[in-house]
């Protein structure tokens, strides 16, 4: 009976649904050049890139956003990186604590937390990424028109 206990809960925790977590990425050109991205990063242990495959260029005041980037993690820690305005930067999905965003010219040890917008059960995070003439701004808003203070992000340094 235990050995069945055991197997039912093993069963359980590699397959459990609930863990997963969809992201969206967007990048907004700010400036009066075209910038460069490129989406082919690193990826550990990531489910899904989704749409965050290709490279190109974003014209000035213009956007690009990439949907369906998943990740399913409970005891491990995942990451993707990709980079736009020739800077990379990553996010950090870390098993049983919320996900962080990574970057090149970050200094910070601690922060960088992405919040959800759980929908049907499933956790859904939005990063914003604005390239300004001084540089990128994180943003956690599901708006990106609303650039609230609340929703700026400070990412973490690479370990």
């Amino acid at each position: 009976m235990k050995k069945l206990f055991t197997c039912f809960i093993a069963l359980g925790v590699t397959s459990a649904s609930w863990a997963d977590h969809t992201f969206k990425v967007c990048y907004y050109n700010q400036t009066n050049a075209i910038i460069p991205y490129n989406n082919e990063g690193l990826s550990h242990k990531w489910k899904s890139r989704g749409e965050l495959v290709s490279n190109g260029f974003i014209n000035p005041k213009e956007n690009k956003c990439f949907g369906k980037i998943v990740d399913e993690t409970m005891l491990f820690t995942d990451y993707i990186t990709f980079s736009v305005a020739n800077k990379w930067i990553g996010i950090v999905n870390p098993g049983l604590a919320k996900p962080y965003i990574i970057a090149q010219d970050a200094k910070a040890k601690k922060g960088g937390k992405l919040t959800d917008d759980t929908k049907d059960g499933k956790d859904n995070y939005m990063l914003n990424i604005f390239v300004t003439e001084n540089g990128l701004i994180y943003n956690n808003g599901h708006d990106p028109r609303d650039q609230c203070q609340n929703d700026i992000i400070i990412p973490r340094k690479f370990k």
